[in-house]
């Protein structure tokens, strides 16, 4: 649905800013939907690039794909191609992505702001 979107609107240069499994979903695209080059970026929020252990808990798709042993997190994880390519921005504490560092991505930006909480932080004028 990104991808259709950007080719509609006939889109360069794009920056795509996420939240949570945005920021996945902002990864996803920049691996294999991306090979014109159209996606500059993307900014993610709060992003568990590297799982949630509280996922696993869930019984929800949505969220089980977050888990520790879910598939498509370990694919992303084995292609950090698109790394650096992202802004992964993230608070000191989350208590939806746990432990905090999982938002850390090897070979993007990482940004740390001072502030506690997975929402909270899309409240932060830092942010």
């Amino acid at each position: 649905m990104v991808r259709t979107f950007i080719y509609e609107k006939a889109l360069h240069n794009v920056i795509i800013f996420a939240h949570s499994k945005g920021g996945l979903i902002g990864k996803e695209v920049l691996l294999a939907h991306n090979q014109d080059s159209r996606i500059i970026k993307v900014i993610a929020i709060a992003a568990p690039f590297l799982v949630s252990k509280l996922a696993a808990r869930i019984p929800d798709k949505a969220i089980t794909e977050l888990a520790p042993r879910s598939a498509i997190v370990q694919e992303h994880n084995a292609r950090a191609t698109a790394n650096a390519d992202i802004i992964s921005i993230y608070g000191l504490y989350d208590n939806h992505v746990w432990p905090t560092e999982n938002s850390i991505l090897v070979g993007a930006e990482n940004i740390v702001v001072t502030t506690g909480g997975h929402h909270q932080i899309l409240l932060n004028p830092k942010t």
